[in-house]
């Protein structure tokens, strides 16, 4: 890697970090906030009526979503901003690649979630629009133990220099785990989400259940 490409490598690392901590910011300023305050509101007023009971199962299942998705988001947000703009100032390759663009994708897939909140449907088309992220996924998980043994073998005294530092109590390759975990994760939710749909018609969100399912088949992972 030439002087120039490092350059501009740790440049993109930088505004990735910018790009997590802009939404950080609008979700401390109010924005998951208020739907947790609406999420209430549904539990305590609307949930008490036996015919609004599928409506609000599926209120509590995407708001598992999106709070488990907050939680994942820091994740990243501490991944990128702790270890890879790290592993860029002291050495002269790019390791994490992929995950710095799954990253970056997870961002807008996010900030899309919180947008169509309200309503199943429109999460479901989230996961069929956002299919570049997914295929960040799908890269990524099929070359996670090549570089789990990266860590391990080559840059261990490195890792544990950092994570020192940092004084994580998780280890590095525990938190690169989350993707993994993650695609799992987001089957399971939808699977419950179909469950508690009133509609004759789900079709966008048996496509995005089969959609995943097929990279988790084509990835040899059980969910």
């Amino acid at each position: 890697m030439n002087e120039s490409d490092e350059l501009n490598g740790k440049r993109n690392i930088v505004d990735l970090i910018t790009y997590f901590d802009s939404i950080s910011c609008e979700i401390d300023a109010g924005k998951l906030r208020n739907t947790k305050a609406n999420w209430t509101y549904i539990n305590k007023n609307v949930c008490q009526k036996n015919s609004f009971k599928k409506i609000c199962k599926s209120s509590k299942i995407i708001e598992e979503l999106l709070n488990t998705e907050e939680t994942y988001f820091q994740t990243l947000r501490h991944i990128i901003g702790s270890y890879i703009f790290y592993f860029k100032q002291e050495l002269n390759e790019n390791i994490f690649k992929t995950l710095e663009e799954l990253g970056r994708h997870q961002v807008t897939f996010y900030v899309d979630l919180l947008d169509n909140r309200k309503d199943a449907e429109k999460i479901a088309q989230c996961f069929l629009k956002h299919k570049q992220l997914f295929y960040y996924y799908k890269i990524y998980i099929s070359e996670m133990y090549d570089l789990f043994n990266t860590l391990s073998t080559k840059y261990k005294k490195l890792v544990e220099v950092r994570r020192k530092q940092l004084g994580d109590s998780f280890r590095l390759v525990d938190q690169l785990l989350t993707p993994f975990q993650r695609l799992t994760r987001y089957i399971l939710i939808l699977r419950k989400l179909l469950q508690q749909q009133t509609n004759s018609d789900n079709k966008i969100l048996i496509e995005s259940i089969n959609y995943l399912e097929s990279i988790a088949t084509e990835l040899n992972l059980s969910s």
